[in-house]
């Protein structure tokens, strides 16, 4: 029977973390709390931060004021910019205010470097020594544990557990099982840090699989050939007992396996299916066009039995090979699997009984521990445990009424379960139990777009883009045209482009884009139909558009806001092309629509090459210092020569067009 609650999780937990911290604190805030108070630290101050520059200062009076360090924290991590980081730390240090100290060390951990992490670390063991728990989330706690973690800090994070009272006692389970990982402490007892790593399992009644430590531990997981013979034995009986009606017979569920490149994961991965209780497995191995270097792995898993191996002819993505998985399966059930991941014994058949318990659930997900080749479960700040989005388990035949997933490079799982229950009306059910073990490397493609509080501007162009087409899905758009020849919604051009060191390159083939406009997309320093007019003039001119989204930090918003609707539908529309910082970009003129989006330093575009750039002066508050600032920081975006003009041309869609169309070419006739 699939659990209704994540109890066994709780009680593996607290059984593996009794000895070092004792019992539970009654008064210690819920899992998932956020702790404190956001505005807890909004004390009025005459002088925030002296040695601050005029904007900062005036930037930090406002936080200090109206939003807090929570705030603060969450645009620093999701901007980058060294500049709201030492905004944190000037608030939290000349005002005794751990809580901004603690938004600052938050934010350093977030970035990618070494170094910041371990100004991170001292900052946040200062607090805690300073000033006790008190200031911390349950966010902040987690990172200083892995912070002590990665720095083999292992005596000082033992000492600490005890009193980090937010975290969930699953996730201390886990920091103390990597604490024990003999890859780690070759003195380590192996089967104490064996049976700490297979708790998760063990406490939950689910089949247990044996492992090995070592550098290559994650693929020594498996289940016993007994283990899972006697399971599949005694499928009836469960199957009964559940309710599931076994009269006609035990459906098919195809997995479909995409792989671009496979190493012995493939293996691992693949011979985890075939450990499966549901015996009536179809596994269909997509490879993407890896080429004759792969031809033997792909041949070791293909002479396994009840898997098929199938080629593309040219490389195309996941989604891609996903698609050509879906044609070819034969079960009339189909779930989706990495290629380099781990499957629990139990993952389809306790996926697939709410499935045929509930015939209108559109489908189903499952649980994963995210794991590193040596099974250590530490990904700075995020828990070992989260809903595997590969997991997703369906009734092939609603693909006729839901289309098929969108070919884009990244990010379609995503989009595809949201469309699966926007148009059938149901929320997928996330089963409760971890049933697959992720691999964790630097070169996947979606852990390079993800860190703590940060993702890739091109994943979030994405998701913008794809939830506005399901917003008109719920009225009555049809699902099925993302087969169709034309997009119904824009993707990032390095989604759609094959992979390449310039993919994605603005401008395209016909030369470069007439105008770059840089603003705050998300209409929130100024309506974002004036802005769409702008861009409705300058399309309507006959002139190619490209925009560029760079939040304006005077909005002091914690949340990310998606780009304007208005705007959205241009870019659908072909109207205009958004482009990310991560892009090629050409463009004969930059034009910097709002200045305050450019005066805090932050990573600039990967590439940008235009004649000029100009600068429209809003007179909304930005100073002198500020337009300063603005001037060197777009310096490091491009060596054209920038030049100032008046409000008015963001006011009027007649002198924007006017102004770009003096730099662009004649079209042709």
């Amino acid at each position: 029977m699939v659990r209704s609650s994540t109890g066994w999780l709780r009680r593996a937990a607290a059984a593996a973390s009794a000895a070092v911290r004792g019992p539970s604190t009654p008064s210690a805030p819920s899992p998932g709390s956020s702790g404190p108070s956001p505005a807890a630290d909004a004390r009025p101050v005459a002088e925030v931060a002296p040695g601050l520059d005029p904007f900062l200062h005036d930037l930090a009076q406002r936080a200090v004021r109206d939003a807090g360090p929570v705030t603060v924290t969450a645009m620093a991590m999701r901007t980058r910019s060294p500049d709201l980081v030492e905004l944190l730390g000037h608030v939290g240090r000349t005002g005794d205010r751990p809580r901004w100290l603690l938004g600052e060390a938050t934010a350093l951990a977030a970035l990618p470097e070494p170094g910041p992490r371990t100004r991170a670390l001292d900052t946040m063991l200062e607090v805690r020594r300073s000033h006790g728990a008190e200031p911390f989330d349950a966010r902040q706690e987690l990172v200083l544990a892995q912070l002590l973690l990665l720095h083999d800090r292992d005596e000082e994070l033992r000492a600490l557990l005890p009193s980090l009272a937010r975290l969930p006692d699953d996730q201390v389970a886990h920091l103390l099982t990597d604490l024990g990982n003999p890859r780690r402490r070759p003195a380590a007892d192996v089967d104490a840090w064996r049976r700490a790593f297979l708790a998760t399992w063990a406490d939950a009644g689910l089949l247990v699989p044996e492992v090995a430590p070592g550098p290559a531990a994650f693929d020594t997981l498996t289940t016993a050939p007994d283990v899972a013979r006697a399971a599949r034995d005694d499928l009836p009986r469960r199957l009964a007992e559940a309710g599931v009606d076994t009269s006609g017979g035990l459906p098919v569920v195809s997995v479909v396996v995409s792989a671009f490149r496979p190493d012995e994961g493939l293996g691992t991965a693949v011979r985890s299916l075939l450990d499966q209780t549901w015996p009536e497995l179809d596994v269909v191995v997509v490879d993407d066009a890896s080429g004759p270097d792969y031809a033997d792995v792909l041949a070791e898993v293909a002479a396994l039995p009840r898997v098929r191996v199938l080629t593309q002819p040219v490389n195309g993505g996941s989604y891609a090979a996903r698609r050509r998985g879906l044609a070819e399966a034969t079960g009339r059930y189909v779930t989706f699997h990495d290629s380099d991941d781990w499957a629990h014994p139990e993952r389809v058949e306790r996926q697939l009984v709410p499935m045929l318990l509930d015939p209108g659930l559109p489908g189903t997900h499952s649980l994963a521990m995210r794991a590193l080749d040596d099974l250590d479960r530490t990904w700075l700040g995020y828990p070992a445990v989260r809903t595997n989005a590969s997991s997703l388990l369906l009734d092939r035949e609603v693909l006729a009424t839901t289309g098929p997933f969108d070919l884009v490079r990244k990010s379609a799982d995503s989009e595809f379960a949201a469309r699966l229950e926007t148009v059938l009306g149901r929320e997928c059910l996330t089963v409760p139990e971890v049933l697959a073990v992720t691999r964790l490397r630097a070169a996947s493609l979606s852990r390079g777009d993800f860190a703590m509080g940060w993702a890739r501007a091109a994943r979030i162009g994405y998701q913008d883009g794809y939830r506005g087409w399901h917003r008109r899905l719920g009225d009555g758009a049809d699902p099925t045209e993302i087969a169709g020849p034309e997009r119904p919604f824009a993707a990032p051009r390095s989604y759609l482009a094959p992979a390449s060191p310039t993919a994605g390159a603005a401008g395209g083939p016909d030369g470069p884009a007439d105008v770059l406009l840089v603003a705050d997309l998300c209409g929130a320093t100024a309506d974002g139909t004036d802005l769409a007019g702008l861009v409705t003039a300058l399309a309507d001119d006959g002139l190619r558009v490209l925009l560029l989204h760079q939040e304006d930090p005077r909005t002091l918003r914690r949340p990310r806001r998606p780009a304007h609707p208005t705007l959205q539908r241009l870019l659908d529309a072909g109207r205009a092309t958004r482009v990310f910082p991560e892009e090629n970009m050409v463009a004969t003129t930059v034009c910097v629509l709002s200045p305050a989006c450019l005066v805090l330093r932050r990573e600039p575009p990967r590439s940008l090459r235009a004649d000029r750039v100009v600068v429209v002066d809003e007179n909304e508050g930005v100073s002198v210092h500020a337009r300063a600032r603005l001037q060197e920081n777009l310096s490091g975006w491009t060596s054209a020569p920038v030049t100032v003009v008046p409000g008015e041309v963001r006011r009027s869609p007649a002198a924007l067009v006017g102004l770009v169309r003096d730099a662009a070419p004649e079209p042709t006739p």
